[in-house]
């Protein structure tokens, strides 16, 4: 593999005790690779300022240091490799764009984010049932997501199943219309398809409802039930209104809290702007149906020419020069939802496009998210981008070197 397909730059590492200028190295952020003299790999990285990730590596190990294991990487350092990035969103894209091609056989075990759940239905099965499971994109089915656990996922099953009164017992549904029905049915919350006393299509008729729930929301359900909860009260049906404020609650907690972000993955879509090169330029990212396309710079004075270009590129499909595979797309989406999932505050903005405004207020958004302010003399500006997320992983070659890639709060790069 020619290096020079994955990194933009490269500089030669003297041996020692040749010194070398760690000047030579930018300040901003990067993906980074330190090679050997036979030009094979030794550490990969991600950080917010590639000169002082390295710096730092190329200092010698303290005492304290040796215990923890850390490698005097110098030693074995003869070319520096790199990316320039300047968000952690984008370093954490390149680290994983680079990673997958250097390291085909165990590249998610560097990532820093691992896999989200989904819940699989495949409405054209005999018996269409609700499934949490981490292979997305695997087949040609319904998926929605991300949740950020399994248990999470089952607890949204939960809701639909109870919602719509589907069948929690896939063993006898099965057998239908010979199966066995339970307490649910007892309890007026399953029609019991697996005894035969609604047909299969009514099971799939329900299921299929609960896809429409998922894609459209909860406002359709909700306004019914506020009606019926209304008309119960007057007729002093009340546990027909509890019922109804019942299912006004559950239907709400689909939109609430981790499951705000919950979609089909084929409406996956976010418009992410996040710092450019310098502190007046964006740049565009397009997450279309999970994928991740990166658009061009911007200035921030241009905006008014772009952003319509934005707003119409979320109105199409992923470009066919992504490719097909559904594993890279997977990891696309998963690295979305990782910084989603992640805090109330973002880095940069991230807009769903269901909800994007229109090209004038769009622009004036990004201008007041991305504005240049007066630094403060003795303090950091809270307008540049957070700490970028560090995500470096080391090669079985590189004998006693530090593992791992989760962030290490003792790395000066780490973030906060």
């Amino acid at each position: 593999m020619d290096l020079a397909d994955l990194f933009s730059d490269s500089v030669d590492v003297p041996p020692p005790p040749d010194e070398f200028d760690v000047k030579q190295l930018p300040a901003h952020g990067g993906a980074w690779l330190l090679t050997d003299e036979a030009g094979r790999p030794i550490q990969l990285g991600g950080c917010e300022g590639v000169r002082r990730s390295i710096a730092f590596r190329f200092s010698a190990p303290d005492d304290d240091e040796k215990r923890r294991t850390r490698a005097d990487v110098r030693t074995i350092t003869r070319q520096i490799w790199w990316w320039p990035t300047h968000s952690q969103f984008e370093t954490a894209y390149d680290y994983h764009r680079i990673v997958r091609q250097l390291y085909p056989d165990d590249y998610r075990t560097r990532l820093a984010f691992g896999a989200s759940w989904y819940v699989r239905v495949d409405l054209k099965a005999r018996i269409p049932h609700l499934t949490p499971t981490r292979k997305v994109f695997a087949s040609k089915v319904t998926y929605f997501g991300p949740f950020t656990s399994r248990a999470s996922c089952t607890r949204y099953v939960d809701v639909l199943e109870e919602l719509f009164g589907l069948c929690r017992h896939m063993d006898q549904l099965e057998k239908a219309p010979h199966g066995r029905r339970c307490a649910y049915y007892d309890i007026g919350k399953c029609p019991a398809p697996c005894e035969g006393l609604v047909s299969l299509d009514d099971h799939r008729g329900r299921v299929a409802r609960a896809i429409a729930f998922v894609r459209g929301g909860p406002s359709e359900m909700t306004a019914e039930s506020e009606i019926e909860m209304a008309q119960a009260a007057r007729a002093r049906e009340y546990e027909r209104a509890a019922a109804a404020k019942h299912r006004i609650e559950q239907a709400r907690k689909v939109v609430a809290g981790l499951y705000r972000f919950v979609a089909p993955t084929d409406a996956f879509n976010w418009l992410i702007v996040q710092r450019g090169p310098g502190r007046s330029r964006v740049k565009p990212f397009f997450v279309r149906g999970g994928w991740i396309d990166r658009g061009e710079t911007v200035e921030l004075k241009n905006l008014a020419e772009h952003v319509p270009g934005w707003i119409e590129a979320m109105g199409h499909d992923s470009p066919s020069s992504l490719g097909d595979d559904a594993a890279q797309r997977a990891e696309h989406a998963w690295l979305v939802a990782h910084f989603l999932f992640r805090s109330a505050k973002l880095p940069g903005l991230f807009l769903q496009a269901d909800d994007l405004p229109d090209a004038e207020a769009l622009g004036e958004r990004v201008r007041e998210s991305f504005a240049v302010r007066t630094r403060p003399s003795k303090a950091r500006d809270q307008t540049e981008p957070e700490a970028e997320m560090t995500t470096g992983g080391v090669p079985p070659e590189a004998d006693g070197a530090e593992t791992g890639s989760a962030p290490d709060a003792r790395r000066p790069d780490a973030p906060a």
